[in-house]
């Protein structure tokens, strides 16, 4: 399993760490999660610069994770 978490560095709702807390306390291994920050609230995709490094990152996450 692969975990992929992103984070709005502006999010009223997850505010900035939370995420990493609840990762770091889940007992997951550590290089099967990964985390990544945008300049946005809760939902990085609305904003044209974030959405783009969301959508590359993602991009990039799931071609790292399909590889055995």
């Amino acid at each position: 399993l692969q975990l992929f978490v992103g984070s709005g560095w502006y999010d009223l709702v997850t505010t900035v760490g939370d995420a990493e807390y609840m990762v770091a306390h889940a007992g997951l291994p550590p290089k099967r999660v990964t985390l990544r920050r945008y300049e946005s609230g809760h939902m990085p995709y609305l904003g044209p610069d974030s959405r783009r490094q969301l959508a590359a990152d993602l991009r990039e996450f799931i071609t790292q994770a399909s590889r055995p």
